[in-house]
């Protein structure tokens, strides 16, 4: 018997069939991944340096999916759910690349400048700057 979703529209249904199939597909490659977030469980937030839990830690995509990356082992790693939020569409490199230089030429403007890309960068750009 096909169990259907009442009130969803086509497009909806067609992308929560896509995201199932996706989450299948994942589960299927990421077997060994039991003794590998036990691993990555042990080691800090490459980002933030600080403790994961299992309620706070995301599986993340170094080269994002998006950008070309690789749906495997090798290109993942657990980072903070709030890190990876912020993190969005960049690469590794360069996600490490702008925390540098956010912590050390500008640290009064890191929290807001971090808040902003867990918005989303769409989000910001409609933010009227406020005069201090």
């Amino acid at each position: 018997m096909k169990t259907t979703t009442p009130g969803l529209s086509k497009r909806k249904k067609k992308a929560l069939a896509r995201w199932k199939a996706k989450c299948s597909r994942w589960k299927r490659e990421y077997r060994v991944t039991d003794l590998w977030i036990e691993a990555q469980m042990r080691t800090p937030c490459p980002y933030c340096g600080w403790r994961m839990e299992q309620k706070t830690a995301s599986l993340d995509h170094m080269v994002p999916i998006s950008r070309g990356g690789m749906c495997d082992m090798a290109n993942s790693q657990l980072i903070h759910m709030r890190c990876n939020d912020q993190k969005g569409n960049f690469t590794d490199d360069e996600f490490r690349m702008l925390l540098v230089f956010v912590r050390t030429k500008m640290p009064q403007m890191e929290k807001n400048l971090l808040a902003r890309l867990k918005q989303g960068w769409r989000a910001s750009l409609f933010v009227k700057p406020t005069v201090v």
